[in-house]
């Protein structure tokens, strides 16, 4: 059966899609994880957290390891379009989680200029950049991996239906 161009520009959209929030996610939990780049770190992020309020239940040193993982993993597993819808899914409960406790105070968008002194500006994160990623995941979730993805190469295959034979 041949493709239109609708499926081969919806396939190649949601690559891109994947593409661009599996490196911002990979990217995420990289600098909770491993503190790469400007990254404080476990144990500034814990303490961060706790300072939020997200320490019930698991508490928030185990709050940080979750969340540094299901960004790091999901993340790889989005830019390889593997266990995409679950990956996504994971991704938007924690996202909804953070926006909730710990960005909400800060408004909604992601920079709110406030002068601690004169002469330095403070940047303080509010929910419009998680609420974006979230929204992209929540779209994966409900499309998911796309043709290029692995996820398309475990999908069950469709068998063609022989065509019935006319009576002579």
């Amino acid at each position: 059966m041949k493709e239109d161009g609708r499926i081969v520009a919806f396939s190649a959209g949601i690559l891109f899609l994947r593409l661009a929030l599996g490196i911002v996610l990979t990217a995420r939990g990289a600098l909770i994880l491993f503190n790469w780049w400007t990254g404080q770190g476990m144990a500034a992020y814990s303490d961060y957290l706790e300072i939020h309020g997200l320490n019930f239940l698991l508490g928030a040193d185990i709050w940080a390891w979750v969340i540094g993982l299901v960004q790091f993993v999901g993340g790889i597993l989005l830019l390889f379009g593997l266990l995409t819808r679950l990956s996504a899914l994971l991704n938007v409960i924690i996202l909804l989680v953070l926006m909730g406790f710990t960005e909400w105070a800060a408004g909604y968008f992601i920079v709110l200029y406030a002068l601690t002194e004169p002469g330095s500006v403070d940047f303080q994160g509010g929910v419009e950049y998680s609420l974006l990623i979230a929204g992209a995941c929540f779209a994966l979730f409900l499309t998911g991996a796309g043709k290029y993805s692995l996820d398309s190469g475990f999908a069950p295959k469709k068998k063609d239906a022989k065509p019935a034979e006319k009576p002579v």
